[in-house]
């Protein structure tokens, strides 16, 4: 506080800086008395995180909301809980334990590491319509990609994706994005070579470049194919994150074919060989990591797709 003199008379100027919402009053400003109630500090108690008054034993605090709710922003508005598994991720890259009106739910968070940043996984299936009712996975390794592997044209390993063969490794890999953004440049350089698009080469990769969840358009551009280490994160906590993506209308990350289900991960083993978090008939709500030609996919055996965001 400054105290300046005007014509004998004692001004006060009150300058507060705080990161909560002030009465208008109480901002910079000069004013003639020291009347705290004038100036919207009505409160005889501290209740917690109120601003105390300069000229006396009052306060102004932040108003007191409904359960589930807190003031922030000036406004009561539904609390947020920090971004755990199972939590759901909004737009705006908030999260909630619920479903909150108004607000575009984009996926449920899959991995955290405990200092406010992870990744959550898109709660809608990555499919498009194929006619007549049915529908296509994007596959990880395309079949033009995959012939030039088995008819010897070009290397079967991305040149620049580490080959990871022990699992203990590959489960220490969250590195999401990167490896996406590996496959993408390498598929581009392909482009070039046979003048092909990169969906013809690897069409997962390609569709993480445009996809977005209905009303995320500000998400584009932004999704990856999982690693390893988030499938097994999704794998060890995959209850409370279907029980999410059911919540806000998707389907449960489970067996869903004839056989075996495959999600491939962006995390290689060796050549066309990658890490996948499986589901099988025999075993549908529990899935198990392994590695699998993804340029092979034998009757039953279905490849499916997930994208994640970072946060």
């Amino acid at each position: 506080m400054r105290v300046f003199r005007s014509a004998g008379k004692k001004v006060y100027f009150t300058l507060l800086a705080s990161s909560f919402m002030f009465p208008i009053s109480a901002f910079a400003q000069c004013v003639d008395n020291e009347d705290c109630s004038a100036l919207g500090y009505t409160e005889t108690t501290n209740k917690e995180n109120c601003l105390k008054c300069p000229f006396g034993e009052y306060y102004w605090c932040p108003k007191d909301c409904e359960d589930g709710y807190e003031w922030k922003d000036g406004a009561c508005q539904p609390k947020m809980a920090d971004c755990e598994i199972g939590s759901i991720l909004y737009s705006d890259k908030t999260c909630s334990s619920f479903v909150i009106d108004g607000k575009i739910p984009i996926g449920v968070v899959v991995y955290a590491d405990g200092k406010g940043h992870g990744q959550a996984v898109a709660w809608e299936e990555i499919i498009t319509p194929a006619g007549n009712g049915s529908y296509y996975y994007y596959p990880i390794f395309n079949s033009s990609l995959c012939s030039l592997i088995n008819d010897e044209e070009i290397v079967d390993d991305i040149p620049t994706l580490p080959s990871i063969l022990t699992e203990t490794e590959a489960m220490k890999d969250f590195n999401s994005c990167e490896n996406t953004q590996k496959m993408i440049t390498y598929g581009n350089e392909l482009v070039q070579l046979y003048n092909r698009t990169l969906s013809d080469y690897f069409s997962l990769a390609d569709f993480s470049q445009r996809f977005y969840p209905k009303g995320a358009e500000n998400t584009k551009g932004k999704w990856c194919i999982p690693s390893a280490g988030i499938l097994n994160s999704i794998k060890d906590n995959l209850a409370k994150i279907n029980a999410s993506r059911i919540l806000v209308g998707g389907i449960p990350i489970q067996f869903q074919g004839d056989y075996i289900d495959y999600y491939p991960s962006s995390t290689e083993y060796k050549g066309k060989t990658m890490w996948n978090l499986s589901f099988s008939k025999s075993s549908p709500f529990t899935g198990s990591m392994v590695i699998n030609d993804v340029c092979y996919s034998p009757t039953g055996h279905s490849f499916r797709s997930l994208l994640v965001i970072e946060f």
